[in-house]
């Protein structure tokens, strides 16, 4: 029985441990950093997000490696396409005609048979999609609880962004710039906010510099989510709609 209490103690303990390093978690919320770089066709940006100091996710895009890998990945599939079609391509040229004729035909049957398969999909699925109206009636007010604990937990650290625009009329140039000049100067007031327009009046352009921080507690929306999914009908909401989604 001393063994008993004692591994049961130990797994009390573990289970309080855990439950207490979640909730500092959640409380201590995440740092996000956005940067955003868009100079002619050249178009860069950084993602960061990091736990106090600890960085938990870090992107660049566009990934060079990525796209280095798929570009290979390109070149053998031609190739290999290619020495597909070189060795087919030895086959007699006298059966083409009747060949496709009967691929005419079969194009005609295959487009009528989809379009009539469409038809009824997008009735199905529209069905299926109205059985969730009363779900989401019901807990309409808690996801939009839910909603407002998200964007009440985020807290700005700082907005910077520079833009330069011109477009085909410099009247509409000086419009624009205008609109975004009247509109960012009672934000900039704040230390946290600039938001800068150049104008150019001799060519179209749409280049911008932007640099977003904002930080998010997790714990209020976590006890909502929680909250939320001990209701029947918010799980089979999700459910139904996982259901709806995984069929297309």
């Amino acid at each position: 029985m001393d063994l008993l209490t004692l591994i049961l103690e130990i797994i009390l303990f573990l289970i309080i441990f855990i439950i207490i390093l979640l909730l500092i978690f959640l409380y201590v919320g995440l740092d996000i950093n956005i940067f955003l770089n868009k100079k002619e066709n050249d178009f860069k940006g950084h993602i960061e997000v990091k736990w106090s100091f600890i960085r938990i996710f870090s992107k660049n895009f566009p990934d060079i490696e990525e796209n280095n890998k798929n570009s290979k990945n390109n070149k053998d599939s031609k190739n290999k396409n290619n020495k597909v079609n070189n060795k087919i391509n030895t086959k007699d040229t006298d059966d083409k005609s009747s060949n496709d004729e009967k691929k005419e035909n079969n194009d005609k049957k295959g487009k009528k048979g989809k379009k009539d398969k469409k038809g009824k999909k997008s009735k199905n699925k529209w069905n299926e999609f109205k059985t969730l109206f009363p779900l989401i009636k019901i807990n309409f007010w808690d996801i939009i609880d839910l909603i407002k604990s998200i964007l009440s937990s985020i807290e700005l650290k700082s907005f910077k962004t520079h833009l330069i625009l011109g477009f085909s009329s410099p009247v509409d140039t000086a419009t624009i710039l205008g609109y975004i000049w009247a509109f960012s100067a009672a934000p900039n007031m704040h230390k946290s906010f600039s938001l800068s327009a150049e104008p150019v009046f001799n060519r179209e352009i749409m280049n911008f510099k932007s640099e977003i921080s904002f930080k998010i507690n997790l714990l209020k929306p976590a006890l909502k989510i929680f909250k939320l999914l001990t209701k029947k009908s918010m799980i089979k909401l999700i459910l139904k709609s996982r259901k709806l989604f995984k069929n297309d």
